[in-house]
């Protein structure tokens, strides 16, 4: 087994675990995961606004697609950031890899499908493959003339929110 197969199968089952429900192996133990199940799973992922757009929200897995590419290290590690903080990078840098997964995914197609694919008639892997392209579409698009490019994760803190400490509550009382 090559070295990034076992991070091959863990994402794969996180994908079927998002989107169907799955057993997970914690340790020795195994639990079965069925809130993933009882909702879409798309909504189990969070938004992606790059340079103002929404991106679909599997464009989360993009992490994903890099794994079962054929793409270099540092691409696989740059959605991985990507997908999992916000941030600004060299818009040179974004078109790179975006162009990079973009053909690794098209050069691949079938074999990404069937990597996506739980049982022959789920047509989800589809569904997948293609918000995974029209985000990498989107992407490349406001990269392009630009100096740099910003994203930000739902859920996440953007550079722009204040912290304001440990997040304790305050409470006012009149004196």
């Amino acid at each position: 087994m090559r070295s990034s197969e076992p991070a091959r199968a863990f994402l794969i089952g996180s994908w079927l675990c998002f989107t169907h429900g799955a057993i997970v192996q914690a340790g020795r133990s195994a639990f079965v995961v069925r809130e993933a199940a009882m909702r879409p799973s798309h909504l189990n992922l969070k938004t992606i606004r790059f340079e103002g757009e929404l991106l679909p929200n599997w464009a989360q897995l993009l992490d994903l697609a890099s794994r079962i590419s054929t793409v270099p290290e540092e691409t696989r590690h740059w959605f991985s950031t990507f997908t999992n903080s916000n941030g600004v990078d060299d818009a040179q840098t974004v078109l790179s890899h975006c162009e990079l997964l973009r053909a690794e995914l098209h050069r691949h197609r079938e074999r990404v499908l069937s990597e996506l694919r739980r049982e022959r008639q789920d047509g989800q892997a589809i569904q997948v493959y293609g918000a995974w392209i029209y985000s990498l579409d989107t992407m490349l698009q406001q990269a392009a003339g630009r100096q740099t490019c910003t994203w930000f994760v739902e859920g996440l803190q953007r550079p722009d929110e204040d912290d304001f400490g440990d997040g304790g509550e305050i409470s006012l009382r009149r004196v």
